[in-house]
């Protein structure tokens, strides 16, 4: 199951509005058009908002991804969440087994 980590650095004084944003609309959509949310964190000294997201399913992860950028849900949320973001890092992991 392919397993992505997320960074992202916010424009100062948006960490909370990102943190509510997420909380209330982009988690419940990535969930509804397939991806787990594995975790999520924030880094309040550094501005930042981490978090874990999975997909397991038939489709690949690209298409999985497009399909939440294009849902109307998206198009309509109260913000956009890009314009709180001033750095996105987003890389696959795996995890070891211990």
């Amino acid at each position: 199951m392919p397993l992505q980590l997320r960074t992202y650095t916010l424009h100062p004084g948006n960490l909370n509005e990102f943190v509510q944003l997420f909380h209330d609309q982009i988690a419940p959509l990535r969930q509804k058009v397939g991806f787990t949310i594995a975790a999520a964190w924030t880094a309040p000294e550094t501005n930042q908002f981490i978090w874990l997201m999975a997909y397991e399913g038939s489709d690949d992860w690209e298409t999985m991804n497009r399909k939440y950028f294009d849902s109307p849900e998206r198009a309509a949320m109260s913000r956009n969440p890009s314009e709180l973001i001033a750095k996105i890092e987003q890389i696959f992991v795996e995890k070891l087994e211990m």
